[in-house]
């Protein structure tokens, strides 16, 4: 069984690699909801995507998840905001292409270090294009035990 995950693993690299190919535009395809490729980077759960992959496929994600908690140097995916199985609104993680298209992807982005109101007009002020509403439920969906486990220096 080890061998047959270290092969789908492998693929990962071409997933993320700049070369195009068929195999790669279906997977494209069924992830560009999640934010394409970036979901690999993403704290995410295969059971809270809505995908209709192989079973090749579907193991490599759920595969890659597991090797990257167990042997990963850092690990930041905890501290992104999309796709997290630990942030969810509505009992459903998380994605707005928009704010990630703002590169607003990590905890540190959501400026917890100021309110509500005064994060939500910086970010407005930056160019976000967002509202109030949207802004606090997703600012509101961070649990607080992740607040506290938050990096302050600004790595992430």
């Amino acid at each position: 069984m080890t061998h047959i995950k270290a092969l789908r693993l492998s693929w990962i690299t071409r997933v993320i690699g700049e070369r195009e190919g068929p195999w790669k535009s279906y997977l494209l395809f069924h992830l560009k909801k999640y934010g394409g490729v970036f979901l690999l980077k993403c704290n995410y759960d295969v059971n809270d995507l809505n995908l209709k992959l192989s079973g090749f496929y579907s193991e490599m994600l759920q595969w890659w998840v597991e090797f990257r908690n167990h042997f990963a140097d850092i690990n930041f995916s905890p501290f992104i905001i999309w796709n997290n199985k630990d942030i969810r609104i509505g009992y459903k993680p998380v994605f707005y292409k928009t704010y990630l298209e703002r590169v607003t992807f990590s905890l540190k982005d959501l400026e917890f270090e100021k309110d509500n109101v005064h994060s939500f007009e910086f970010q407005k002020s930056e160019g976000l294009n967002t509202n109030f509403l949207t802004w606090t439920a997703l600012r509101s969906s961070i649990p607080k035990e992740r607040l506290s486990s938050f990096p302050c220096n600004g790595e992430v």
